[in-house]
């Protein structure tokens, strides 16, 4: 009995007051929280839910906005196409284009080539003679010239005395008549040079006018192919700058028609495709 009398007495001494434990636990939960953000793990309270419902919860989560999806970003807006002498098939393919971004769309030009006038297309023709020469009339022609590039160029391309329009076995062509020298219809050196333009159905639409409108109708930009030079037939890689002269007077002429006969706000601009390395040597 003494001995356990004793033992209960040192039990009794060693029981702490409830305050004392308090303070301990206190004091733990102090260190533990030194030490966790000591080693960067952070301690946030549980949020208390007074009486809300699970039902509650997800409906908050449901009506938070949705993270916006960026818009694609292409890095390809411009593109070089064909022209097509149908309407619905020039506004399909610009849609096509403009949905991937696209809102540019080029053509290339074709060539201002020397033709033989037995070389001409056999289907110009006014009366059953060459459209070439009848146009030319009494002129005295230096070189004979083809642009085909599928036009169906309406009368407004008609400038001087001797152009014509033809329409022959489903095809339409115009004639311009040009000054070998000088400007304007008549040449200063009595020479002439004849060019036979388009070659398109004559039932269709020029393509170029075509292209145009359904750039201005999907807001989109149009640079249309100018005409090109040959080239060279010694070196291939060169245009043939023999004929420069007269280039240059027939690109304006084809300018003209356009600001009159294509005059839309998506035909944006022209697009020269002849390309030559720029360079000191003696071999460009």
């Amino acid at each position: 009995m003494t001995v356990r009398n004793a033992q209960d007495r040192d039990a009794q001494n060693t029981r702490l007051p409830p305050q004392r434990y308090g303070l301990r636990i206190a004091v733990l939960c102090t260190l533990i929280a030194v030490v966790l953000g000591t080693i960067g793990i952070s301690v946030s309270p549980v949020p208390e839910h007074h009486g809300e419902g699970m039902e509650t919860v997800q409906a908050k989560n449901q009506d938070s906005p949705k993270p916006q999806v960026p818009a694609p970003n292409y890095p390809i807006s411009g593109f070089f196409i064909s022209a097509s002498a149908r309407d619905a098939a020039n506004y399909q393919k610009l849609s096509d284009i403009k949905k991937f971004g696209g809102d540019t769309v080029i053509t290339f030009g074709t060539l201002l080539k020397q033709t033989p006038l037995d070389s001409l297309p056999t289907g110009c023709l006014i009366n059953g003679t060459n459209c070439a020469r009848v146009a030319a009339g009494t002129l005295s022609v230096e070189r004979y010239f083809t642009y085909l590039d599928g036009s169906n160029w309406d009368s407004s391309a008609l400038k001087c005395p001797n152009d014509r329009r033809v329409r022959a076995k489903g095809q339409s062509y115009v004639i311009l008549v040009l000054p070998n020298a000088g400007q304007g219809c008549t040449s200063t050196n009595g020479k002439y040079d004849v060019v036979v333009v388009g070659g398109g159905d004559s039932s269709a639409t020029d393509p170029s006018i075509s292209l145009a409108a359904a750039a201005t109708k999907l807001r989109m930009k149009f640079f249309a192919g100018l005409p090109a030079p040959a080239k060279r037939t010694d070196l291939a890689y060169l245009p043939d700058v023999s004929y420069e002269a007269t280039l240059m007077r027939f690109t304006d002429r084809f300018l003209q028609y356009q600001a009159t006969a294509n005059d839309v706000a998506g035909l944006t601009g022209f697009y020269h495709h002849t390309e030559m390395p720029l360079t000191d040597s003696k071999a460009f």
